[in-house]
């Protein structure tokens, strides 16, 4: 079925719907060994529907509390189809934080599980429970229910009319919510149709919550295309068995952060078998040439897309890269700006700057974000009008850039103190917001420095309140209540001030540049089990220590989920124990993490002698 380029014009549930009618009995998701066709699909989002009313004309959107998976999918698909726009929220942030952003949403609403019901609980007014997703499915089969699961809503909607919120970290020390309109989905889409050729014998993936903004693109990438949405459980699995997974679904497309898709082929013991991948989307992070190097090692007939984009202005430039690429930079560019998307690099003064020179990169186009959330002067200093285009505006997107001869943008950083972490975008000013909340800090000041990867990590400089002890694990412990892990910063500094420049400015270049001057001593001697040395060696090499306790957490001493996927696929690959990555947040120190292993070799039938696998040949290293 085409994606004419009118259908920008129209609204996301009349895209769906078309498409379901045209693919009915082609799979639409698959989750949880089930699998939806487009009929099943539609008809348990019509199902949902009967649970909302008709929006209002100042109606705030839907909470969606339902983490990764069908559920969520569903749910979204229902919301749209009322006519009311949705805002995803992570249940693995912090309550304080999902109730931050309810405060700011002012949902009347909130769509639930069981599983999360008593958590919705104080979010909004109504909180709708959904049954499970295989009982929805079944109720979507049954003849009983099929007149109304088949009656369509008809909800009247515009081009304009706002489909979701995506919350970003905002520098006053609350999340903001960056505003879609169907128009702006819809365009995007309409681009990934153009660039992918997507279509009904494609199978992507769905790796995410939909909280995370990028997830947007492969879910209305696949349900807006007749492709196949298929859900990898993340948090959950980790990267170590994602290689059997990509292959056991036959995934075309892939979309993961650029740092996530590192580990995971670093980790890979051998080229694995993925002959139905045809291409990996990239963004939010620098991509480096080792990494497409490596990537071409492991999958050679797999190609790259390379992209710029953010949740106010979607996708603005792409480099696609094939087998046969010649890579002349160590960055990789992000490449020419999309059709609709004008790109400008202007300086401080708004004037272009010259041929080769560095400025901030201003995109011009129809498809932007409306705005932030009710924050009208927010909105109106990054989102300009353009003289003689009243349908376009001009967002200025803090970030900096310069042109190369050929035309292809290299992206050079924000100019503010937004940084992305994982693919998460973090105002810095936000951590700091959050620090001095803590009764324990004085004043706070947070910076991002290269990590051994390359990749920024977040290092918080804190001047304690009298009688505190510097301490990291309470700090952590107490910022893991309040905000999401990647912002929680990986090393804390205790200074008696914070160093000022001679104007009276925090000198944040002199932060975060010294080694820890004190001594760290490990809690909990290892005994001579060899499975608990293994693992201590590991958990060393990923945390970048020098020792470890058997009974110090994880995650007190710098680890983050990032970082227990890499801890896990280790042990998947040193001793083939196939742990699920939640254990380790069930067992986060390395005496209770050696018992969840050996009872996952003892059920595999394993062995836990160290036998590592023989690593693949660095690209890079025949080189040098």
């Amino acid at each position: 079925m085409d994606f004419p380029r009118s259908t920008i014009e129209g609204s996301l549930p009349t895209r769906f719907e078309a498409i379901a009618r045209h693919y009915a009995e082609r799979p639409a998701l698959r989750c949880d060994r089930l699998e939806w066709s487009y009929r099943d699909l539609n008809r348990c989002a019509n199902l949902v529907v009967r649970s909302l009313p008709a929006p209002a004309a100042d109606a705030a959107p839907v909470l969606l509390l339902l983490g990764h998976g069908a559920l969520e999918i569903i749910a979204l698909l229902a919301v749209l189809k009322s006519g009311h726009a949705y805002v995803a929220l992570d249940p693995a942030n912090p309550q304080a934080r999902l109730a931050a952003i309810a405060a700011d949403v002012g949902a009347a609403r909130v769509i639930t599980s069981r599983a999360f019901a008593s958590r919705a609980a104080g979010l909004a007014m109504q909180v709708i429970e959904l049954p499970a997703a295989a009982t929805l499915l079944a109720a979507a089969r049954d003849a009983d229910l099929e007149r109304a699961a088949a009656r369509e809503p008809q909800p009247g909607l515009t081009p304009d009319a706002l489909a979701s919120l995506a919350y970003t970290s905002g520098s006053t020390g609350k999340p903001k919510g960056v505003m879609r309109s169907h128009r702006c989905s819809l365009h995007r889409c309409w681009l990934f149709r153009r660039d992918t050729a997507a279509g009904p014998g494609d199978r992507i993936a769905h790796m995410f919550s939909c909280s995370f903004a990028a997830a947007e693109v492969d879910v209305y990438g696949a349900l807006l295309n007749g492709a196949t949405l298929c859900c990898y459980a993340t948090r959950e699995r980790g990267f170590a068995s994602l290689a059997t997974w990509l292959a056991e679904e036959r995934i075309t497309l892939l979309h993961p952060p650029p740092a996530w898709w590192r580990l995971f082929l670093e980790h890979l013991a051998e080229p694995p078998d993925l002959p139905a991948l045809r291409r990996v989307f990239l963004s939010g992070e620098p991509l480096f040439r080792r990494d497409v190097e490596r990537m071409h090692c492991l999958l050679p007939g797999c190609g790259i897309d390379h992209r710029l984009s953010s949740s106010e202005a979607s996708i603005m430039a792409l480099y696609r890269i094939e087998a046969d690429t010649v890579i002349d930079d160590e960055v990789i560019p992000v490449g020419h700006p999309v059709p609709d998307k004008a790109l400008a690099l202007l300086d401080a003064d708004g004037s272009p700057v010259p041929p080769g020179g560095i400025g901030e990169i201003v995109v011009t186009s129809r498809y932007l974000s409306p705005g932030y959330w009710r924050q009208p002067e927010l909105t109106a200093s990054h989102f300009r009008p353009v003289a003689g285009d009243p349908c376009a505006r001009r967002f200025h997107t803090g970030d900096f850039g310069r042109f190369a001869p050929d035309g292809r943008l290299h992206y050079l950083g924000r100019r503010d103190e937004q940084v992305k972490i994982r693919g998460y975008r973090v105002d810095l000013r936000e951590i700091e917001a959050m620090l001095v909340r803590l009764e324990a800090v004085r004043s706070a000041a947070v910076v991002a420095r290269p990590g051994r990867d390359r990749q920024p990590v977040l290092h918080a400089a804190l001047v304690l309140a009298h009688g505190y002890c510097a301490q990291d694990a309470p700090l952590r412990a107490a910022l893991a209540q309040i905000v999401p892990d990647y912002m929680i910063p990986e090393r804390f500094e205790f200074l008696p001030t914070l160093p000022m420049t001679p104007t009276g400015k925090i000198d944040r270049m002199a932060l975060g540049t010294s080694a820890p001057a004190r001594p760290h001593t490990a809690v909990g001697a290892l005994t001579d089990d060899s499975l608990e040395a293994s693992i201590a060696r590991i958990v060393c090499d990923v945390l970048g220590l020098e020792q470890v306790g058997r009974d110090e957490d994880f995650f007190a001493r710098g680890g983050n989920s990032l970082r227990a996927a890499q801890v896990v696929a280790r042990l998947a690959r040193d001793h083939r124990i196939d742990l699920p990555l939640s254990r380790l947040f069930v067992a986060p120190t390395v005496a209770l993490l050696a018992i969840e292993a050996q009872a996952a070799a003892a059920r595999s039938g394993a062995a836990l002698a160290n036998n590592p696998a023989v690593p693949i040949p660095d690209p890079l290293r025949s080189s040098v």
